[in-house]
């Protein structure tokens, strides 16, 4: 029988699917010395953006022919090792975009309607709301970063709302669907933080994406510009963007997706981690939550786990004959 592990959650539905081809062990919230011990058993594993599936991890897996990942980002996989290796790796690229693009409008909203600031000052007696004034969303920039399937998404709700969307992306194709669905192009990095009242970033990332909101960038931002990141924490510089929200050339940031991740699964008290982020006035953090939906997470899993089983499936047709 052919033994699969879930090491991160997934819906409860794509478990149910996985059950019909071969037996799932649940192991979330295992330590990965844990988990590496019983590797060897494994024929596939589900995972998500935690689990690190490096070297290490695929050497301790000799029976290992699939992997699964509930979502979109890759960059936790050795995806060259896998391939040496012919693992394949599953992926669910749209299983979540509706879900995060929605997230990314929402941080827009929070940070020009001064959300955030508005309930902090509510909840220590202080209505003045004199002091609270935001933005209106209609004729606002909204800069781009990235104009894959949440970008789009993300622009198309944008546009309801009446703002003026800006997209650079690297890939010419994509900026050619940006304008002609409504965008403005704009040809560089730093000219998107030049132009824009508000930048989303929503960047794939990779070796060339890696640090490319950094001191050198930041400083073509337009004063007071605010900063959204529901992609991934590693495509900006840490103390680049904390010395730019000092300085106020950052007004402020909403980000969904830390680097490193903190420990989903462990309970207040029960860890050490911390991040500058986690204290700073101008920040508001999510704890990678923007696929954290219902309807996302189903799909994703029910999909995932569709795709794995039909690989499995072939695999034994090919064993039987």
């Amino acid at each position: 029988m052919v033994t699969i592990f879930v090491l991160e959650s997934i819906h409860q539905s794509g478990i149910d699917v996985l059950r019909d081809a071969g037996k799932v062990e649940n192991m979330i919230g295992w330590p990965r010395e844990r988990i590496l011990a019983q590797l060897h058993r494994a024929d596939a594993v589900v995972c998500k953006s935690v689990t690190h599936v490096d070297r290490e991890f695929i050497d301790a897996a000799p029976r290992l022919k699939l992997v699964g990942r509930a979502g979109t980002g890759t960059d936790n996989f050795d995806k060259p090792y896998l391939a040496q290796k012919n693992i394949p790796l599953l992926t669910v690229p749209r299983g979540n975009s509706v879900s995060a693009a929605e997230f990314a409008v929402m941080c827009i909203l929070m940070l020009a309607k001064r959300a955030v600031p508005a309930i902090d000052a509510v909840r220590a007696g202080d209505f003045r709301r004199d002091l609270l004034e935001g933005r209106e969303l209609q004729g606002l920039r909204v800069g781009l970063l990235g104009y894959g399937n949440v970008g789009r998404l993300a622009a198309e709700r944008l546009r309801g709302f009446g703002c003026k969307v800006l997209v650079h992306d690297s890939v010419a194709q994509k900026m050619q669907e940006a304008v002609a669905e409504g965008a403005t192009p704009v040809a560089s990095v730093a000219e998107l933080l030049a132009a824009s009242e508000i930048v989303s970033l929503h960047a794939t990332y990779n070796d060339q994406s890696k640090g490319i909101i950094n001191r050198e960038i930041l400083q073509h931002a337009r004063p007071g510009l605010w900063l959204v990141n529901i992609a991934r924490g590693g495509l900006m510089v840490d103390q680049d963007v904390l010395a730019a929200l000092d300085s106020g050339r950052l007004a402020g940031l909403a980000i969904d997706t830390l680097a490193p991740e903190p420990p989903f699964n462990a309970e207040p008290g029960s860890h050490g981690y911390d991040h500058p982020y986690l204290h700073h006035p101008r920040v508001v953090v999510f704890p990678h939550m923007a696929a954290s939906t219902d309807e996302a997470q189903e799909r994703i899993a029910v999909t995932l786990a569709r795709d794995m089983c039909g690989l499995i499936a072939g695999w034994q047709e090919e064993m039987a004959q």
